[in-house]
């Protein structure tokens, strides 16, 4: 194949900030290298059919390993009571041996009507069993898993206070838990990876912000990283450390992967409750948990770290204290320094002002299920808070779209349309997804198309800034990276 395309007869968008179109466009060694110019000799021709190209989309937050390997293998998200529960359970156990785990994902209080008990996993009693909520704060463990565990210790540490009815929260199921539960075969953790990459080209992702360990990055992502041909912009969960700053020097040139910030956690989720607000939940005796650096204290010294070592402190912030806490926390740290807060589903009045300028992460597909409990869980008043982007939008926030995949689907057409739905423009949609995805993850060369920058994109079929999303919903028809196509509607790529 020519590694010179010219793409023609098609609507263009090179800048949906600016909403800046073109008619033509030509890619050369990966990179974009003519504009409303002539079809270069030798080049190969694609025809867009009038369809509309836009800069390739961009998934700022992602958990490549987590929704690749350590979801497990048996989905749990459609079952609507006990019975179902326990029948997915059995059904997934393959009479591993007693070195083995079975792991399950996807339930939540919503589906079911109830909490999962430890007695819904004794169904299988020879191994471990571990059954992940949805939002992966929560997990519930069968007895065979607890008798694996120092429960006594574990009672004492935060999220741990249920572990003996086989409930673990935060801090205690991923420090204390998670380290027990056997990992994948390298075989098994690449072969999943590759699938998972190729589900991305088809929902139009070419760039991903992934949450991920070091260890994982450098055992697979960076040897993989030409074969999966998705632009990786990692942000850590170890330590900012010297040592570890060392090791991400390596790949600071590739253009494929490289660290750009560590992330901390300073609170739960909506749904586990462990959210931490300033004032109780309505529905259960707590006003959630501060985690990590918030709980001990150190959060300006974490932030101070990461900030020396030249990279972006990346924050989970989900209640309004928690919130508020993270925008205290990096009020004197230059905006250029792309703080980013994810999440920041509620914030409150009193913490508004200091959002100006500054990046969220945010992701629109968790709407639909936050909503289904925040009435329940928070009131009204506070209800109407949750997931306010247009009110963000309004006070000058900069936001970034993900999906949180394996939380929710990587699906940007699907996130536009919740976020379209919900007060936020098509043209704004649309900027969340591409270029203000990129810049905050510091990646200038994604998110538009200009001389240059990488010739990445994703043809759409039809225009989402024209389109009535009410009734119409673009779907993706192709997707590009590096000038190379890497999924094309209607073929077997």
């Amino acid at each position: 194949m020519s590694r010179t395309t010219h793409l023609h007869s098609g609507i263009i968008i090179l800048d949906a900030s600016l909403e800046k179109y073109a008619s033509t466009i030509t890619f050369h060694d990966g990179a974009v290298i003519a504009i409303n110019g002539k079809p270069p000799k030798g080049a190969l021709l694609v025809d867009l059919q009038g369809q509309t190209l836009v800069p390739g989309f961009v998934d700022s937050h992602i958990h490549l390993l987590l929704g690749s390997s350590g979801a497990g293998d048996v989905n749990l998200s459609g079952c609507e009571n006990k019975n179902d529960f326990e029948r997915e359970l059995l059904q997934g156990y393959k009479g591993e041996d007693d070195s083995q785990w079975l792991v399950a994902s996807g339930w939540s209080e919503q589906t079911l009507d109830a909490t999962p008990t430890i007695e819904w996993l004794d169904c299988i009693q020879d191994i471990p069993v571990l059954c992940w909520r949805s939002d992966f704060h929560t997990a519930v463990l069968n007895t065979a898993a607890l008798n694996q565990l120092n429960l006594a210790a574990l009672e004492k540490v935060t999220g741990g206070a249920q572990c003996k009815q086989g409930i673990v929260r935060e801090t205690a199921l991923w420090e204390h838990v998670a380290p027990f539960i056997p990992s994948p075969s390298a075989a098994q953790i690449r072969t999943r990876l590759k699938k998972a990459v190729q589900n991305l080209h088809a929902d139009g992702v070419t760039l991903v912000g992934a949450m991920e360990e070091l260890d994982d990055v450098e055992n697979y992502l960076f040897p993989l990283r030409e074969e999966l041909q998705v632009r990786m912009r990692l942000m850590l969960l170890d330590h900012p450390t010297p040592e570890n700053f060392s090791r991400c020097s390596s790949s600071e040139k590739d253009s494929l992967l490289h660290v750009i910030g560590f992330k901390t956690f300073l609170d739960g989720t909506l749904g586990s409750r462990t959210a931490k607000m300033y004032e109780p939940f309505c529905d259960v005796d707590s006003s959630g948990l501060f985690v990590e650096h918030a709980l001990q204290g150190d959060l300006g010294e974490w932030i101070s770290r990461v900030v020396q070592g030249g990279y972006a402190p990346v924050m989970h912030a989900i209640g309004d204290e928690a919130v508020g806490t993270a925008l205290k926390s990096i009020a004197n740290v230059p905006k250029t320094q792309l703080c980013r807060i994810e999440h920041a589903q509620f914030i409150a009045e009193q913490d508004s002002s200091a959002i100006e300028g500054r990046w969220f992460g945010v992701q629109p597909l968790h709407k639909e299920s936050d909503d289904l409990i925040a009435l329940d869980a928070v009131g009204e008043e506070r209800a109407n808070q949750l997931h306010d982007w247009r009110a963000m939008l309004d006070r000058g926030a900069k936001l970034s779209f993900g999906s949180d995949w394996p939380i929710a689907p990587h699906n940007p057409i699907g996130a536009m349309s919740a976020a379209i739905k919900n007060g936020v423009t098509p043209k704004e949609a649309l900027v969340a997804t591409t270029a203000d995805a990129a810049a905050s993850l510091g990646e200038p060369r994604s998110g538009i198309l200009k001389i240059g920058s990488f010739a990445d994109a994703t043809l759409l079929s039809c225009n989402p800034l024209e389109c009535d999303w009410n009734s119409v919903t673009p779907s993706i028809t192709m997707t590009i990276v590096g000038g190379v196509i890497q999924f094309q509607s209607g073929t077997n790529r």
